[in-house]
């Protein structure tokens, strides 16, 4: 009678160590890819920093014997045609800063009741490749060309009883070239920020200079072709930010 008894017990045993084995364990949580987005629409940037000039303008005199350096402030508009590829424009106004050393432009801005400023004007388009689109981190590369104007202004009030006087003076021409790098670090689905380098090559090609002539109500203005025109670069180190509107 034990051993009747002992079988079903052996068998329910058998049976619930059998079911036991034979239900899954835990399964393995699979691994999600980085998340990457379209990346593709209208793209607005801007972009701000310092620039520093190589080059001369006419053959003889260096561009760093007029300026001691610029800060750019630049808008970017455009369109990303595909997660790779942007075509876009550019405006830049910057900030230049007149170099009023003896090797540079004080026997003028360096005198006694004489203000100088200086502006360096930018535009044109560029296109753009991005190297990994849709991830956190994008570097990309850019190249273009454009329209250069540079603009120095001299204010001349000696003293009280001399009546103030502006001379105004312009150089512009043709950017040939230039080259970007840059990489967008992701702070949003759509916000991004990072740092950029920049390198145009342009050449002046006229020149403008508007000073006031003695018994005349309107200035002289005297505007001539630069005869021994030559490359210069500029050469900007910053920070950018840019803003998609996916479409």
């Amino acid at each position: 009678m034990r051993s009747s008894t002992r079988l079903p017990t052996l068998a329910l045993t058998c049976l619930l160590v059998a079911s036991a084995r034979a239900q899954p364990g835990p399964q393995p949580v699979p691994q999600t890819a980085p998340a990457r987005h379209a990346d593709t629409g209208i793209e607005l940037g801007f972009r701000i920093g310092y620039g520093i000039p190589a080059g001369t303008t006419d053959g003889s005199v260096a561009l760093s014997n007029r300026f001691t350096g610029v800060v750019p402030i630049i808008f970017d508009l455009g369109y990303r045609l595909h997660r790779r590829v942007y075509l876009g424009a550019f405006f830049q106004y910057g900030i230049g800063f007149v170099n009023e050393g003896s090797g540079g432009l004080a026997n003028i801005c360096a005198q006694q009741g004489y203000h100088c400023s200086s502006s360096i004007l930018r535009f044109g388009g560029d296109v753009r490749f991005h190297v990994m689109p849709g991830r956190k981190v994008n570097p990309w590369l850019g190249a273009g060309l454009g329209y250069e104007k540079m603009s120095f202004d001299a204010h001349i009030a000696v003293n009280e009883l001399t009546p103030s006087q502006d001379v105004h003076a312009t150089a512009s021409g043709i950017e040939f070239l230039h080259l970007d790098a840059a990489c967008d670090y992701r702070l949003a689905a759509n916000l991004f920020i990072g740092p950029f380098i920049s390198v145009s090559v342009a050449r002046y090609l006229n020149e403008e200079l508007t000073f006031p002539e003695s018994g005349q109500r309107l200035p002289f203005v005297r505007s001539v072709d630069i005869p021994n025109s030559a490359i210069h670069e500029w050469i900007m180190l910053g920070l950018r930010a840019s803003y998609l509107i996916v479409l």
